[in-house]
Formats: structure tokens, sequence, C-alpha cells
């Protein structure tokens, strides 16, 4: 058994210690048994030897990704999951911009800042577009992403009620 290498420890503000694992998703409010189980896997200790309550804690950390079994290739499942996702229409991601007036400046951006708004002819091509993809990959969920500002408020409404499937933005 190991620790897996995705795991993010962070302590708050308040001093509560949480790990995060960013392959999984999972999240656990860190108390001194889990961190004590981290630091035992660690130590390449013999887990046989732990108390059932421990090797129970345990066996929930494994199922939520914290640690893993010592033959895992991380890296490799992390990537056979990548070619599978390329290849999943089951879920369409889609990031809308409405206009080019972000307000992030990201430092990696490559856009140039513009007020324009998108056109509702620009618009019904999208939303034809994926209704199309989604139709024809039978999709059962589709996710978008598109900043709401009061000038683009239209133009969201208008993607959020183009199709009678489930919705989730952030």
């Amino acid at each position: 058994m190991k620790v897996s290498r995705y795991n993010i420890t962070h302590i708050s503000e308040s001093n509560i210690s949480y790990t995060y694992n960013s392959f999984s998703g999972a999240l656990a409010k860190t108390d001194d048994d889990f961190s004590r189980l981290i630091e035992y896997v660690s130590a390449n200790k013999d887990i046989g030897k732990l108390s059932k309550e421990d090797s129970e804690l345990l066996q929930r950390m494994g199922k939520a990704g914290f640690v893993t079994d010592d033959s895992l290739d991380e890296i490799e499942k992390y990537k056979e999951f990548q070619e599978n996702q390329k290849n999943n229409m089951e879920t369409i991601n889609t990031v809308i911009a409405p206009t080019m007036n972000c307000n992030f400046t990201c430092s990696y951006c490559f856009e140039t800042p513009s007020t324009d708004i998108m056109s509702k002819e620009v618009q019904d091509k999208i939303i034809n577009f994926l209704s199309n993809q989604i139709v024809k990959n039978k999709t059962k969920n589709f996710f978008y992403w598109a900043y709401r500002e009061r000038v683009t408020i239209n133009i969201f409404f208008n993607f959020n009620s183009f199709y009678r499937i489930r919705f989730e933005s952030i």
C-alpha cells in the first residue's frame, strides 16, 4: 500500500486539516487517525498489524483514493482516464464566452479583452451544433460555464433554456 501522489493537504486558518485527492475528487477532514495512517503507510509499515478500526479506516481511505495498492501506477491510470474521456460523449463540457470582456485577467490568457457581444446568429449556431451532438451521441449530461454579466444575461438565459436536458453551471 502507498499514499496517493494526488493528495493535497491544507490547514485552514482555524487550524483544521483537510486532504483533497485531485484524481478521485475526495475531500476529507483529516483527523489524527487519518494523519497517523498516512504516515504509517508512507513508512511502508506492515498494514497487517493494524487494529480492526484502523484497517477499516484505511479501507475507506483506499476507496476514496487517498491510499492505493503498491502495484497501481497512478500516472498510467490518469492517462487511461484522460484517453477514455476523449471518447466519452455521455457528457459534453463547454465554455461559452458571450463576450471577451472577461475580468479574470489570467496570466496565461491569449485573448484580447473586447466589449463585443455574441450575436443571436452565433448563439443559434452553437445551440444547433450542441443539440445535434447531444442527439447524435445520446449525451446524458451537458455542463457549461459562461460569465453572467448584466450585459450578457439574456444570452445566458438563451443557452439555459435551449434543450430539455440536465444542466449544471458554475
